[in-house]
């Protein structure tokens, strides 16, 4: 049946990562370029981002970047920087690339990345976080409130859902739609008009479905539209996957 979770443990990682992203020094920061778009031979969407970053000093010691989405394992490049400050990895024979730092993700609709890059300078120690999203499912209203959906298993039978831009301790409520089942969550905003949820659109004896989320706000109807299907990554998946993301980059060095 089709409901809201609110389990503590979905949600710790998520708030690690907002807790490092918002105690990340302001003249700092991750930079993504988008270089292409392509399936594998089995049809499966990725993408390629360049990384690069903002505010790090030439030769600026050991780095370490992780990457990773929430249905899959994470992946750490050791990095340092050349001579003009750009982010450079460290191979395994200790030389340094000369090439842009390249990363492969997914790219279904509303699969989110998340990037946290790392220093190991000891008399500068910071983290950056940056996420990933190629291809975003998310409804903006005329008044700049905004829900948007991202996948917290590969086959979206958990999404998560932020709300944002909406009113201080506002009162929201929206329809979510999977087969014929109904839900209506009335989700509270906290003081800057932000609130999150999880949500599993599975629907008893459904193997797989189509699910909406609906907005009503100021006499207009916004609507998001994604698949879900009970049939998630098993860990042999994860393994295959880290493989390929692996044998991706290797290839574009």
């Amino acid at each position: 049946m089709m409901q809201i979770k609110t389990q503590p443990e979905y949600m710790t990682a998520l708030n690690q990562a907002i807790q490092v992203q918002e105690s990340q020094p302001s003249d700092k920061a991750i930079s993504t370029e988008l270089v292409e778009e392509f399936k594998d031979k089995d049809g499966h969407a990725f993408a390629q981002f360049k990384i690069d970053a903002i505010g790090l000093e030439p030769s600026y010691g050991t780095h370490l970047i992780s990457y990773y989405s929430g249905y899959s394992e994470p992946i750490n490049i050791r990095l340092t920087t050349d001579e003009n400050g750009h982010l450079r990895e460290i191979l395994p024979d200790g030389t340094i690339s000369s090439t842009p730092v390249l990363i492969t993700v997914d790219a279904l609709p509303a699969s989110r990345t998340h990037l946290f890059l790392m220093s190991y300078d000891p008399e500068d120690l910071f983290v950056l976080t940056k996420n990933i999203t190629p291809h975003p499912c998310l409804i903006t209203t005329d008044d700049g409130a905004q829900i948007e959906l991202s996948r917290i298993e590969k086959a979206a039978n958990l999404v998560f859902i932020e709300l944002k831009g909406f009113k201080p301790e506002e009162l929201v409520t929206f329809t979510s739609l999977s087969d014929k089942e109904i839900v209506r969550p009335r989700i509270p905003t906290d003081k800057t008009g932000c609130a999150t949820l999880i949500l599993d659109p599975g629907v008893i004896y459904k193997k797989e479905g189509d699910a909406s989320i609906n907005l009503k706000r100021n006499n207009k109807q916004y609507t998001i539209k994604y698949h879900w299907s009970q049939k998630d990554w098993t860990s042999e998946d994860r393994a295959d996957y880290k493989l390929f993301y692996r044998a991706r980059n290797n290839a574009r060095r």
